[in-house]
């Protein structure tokens, strides 16, 4: 039996598992712009935008007259590794209490965040929505919620608990 064989095949195996179950992200440059999703599949909606720029400018924009959501809290991920909770709430930077505004702006070091110093930096972006809707059955306005993420190239955890996250790169265009 040829012993050296085998462990060669059961490695190659291993490396091929492990490159198959690890994100492959596109990374962009600065600045980078993409949707705000409420949803997924075929119920998802787009709301709105989220734009980091170069300068550390990180923008939450609800799109206005196409959508009646309004931002209550944001929660935003900005680091060197992708994020490995799907618990907003954990994340390093928040603003609660925003009471229904279309904008919400981060003003982050993303030259702090690159700790590895490849340029490449981790993103995953939350919103907490708020409308106003009519009750179905008794005409009465109430505020109904929901959670909008930035559209990732990656997605992670399972259930409930999941998320999306995208990289980019430092460097601007041009």
């Amino acid at each position: 039996m040829n012993y050296r064989r085998i462990i060669q095949i059961g490695v190659l195996t291993l490396v091929i598992a492990m490159i198959t179950a690890s994100p492959v992200l596109a990374q962009s440059n600065l600045p980078y712009t993409t949707d705000l999703i409420i949803g997924a599949g075929e119920t998802a909606a787009d709301t709105g935008d989220l734009t980091i720029n170069y300068d550390g400018t990180v923008t939450f924009q609800i799109d206005e007259g196409a959508t009646n959501w309004r931002l209550a809290a944001t929660q935003l991920y900005v680091g060197d590794e992708p994020p490995v909770k799907s618990k907003p709430d954990k994340f390093p930077y928040k603003h609660e209490g925003l009471g229904g505004i279309a904008t919400d702006v981060y003003n982050i070091d993303l030259a702090a965040a690159d700790l590895n110093g490849d340029g490449i930096i981790y993103i995953a972006a939350r919103a907490e929505l708020t409308t106003q809707v009519v009750h179905p059955k008794n005409g009465k306005t109430i505020i109904a919620k929901d959670t909008a993420w930035a559209q990732g190239d990656a997605v992670t955890g399972k259930g409930k608990n999941w998320m999306t996250y995208f990289s980019v790169t430092l460097s601007p265009i041009g």
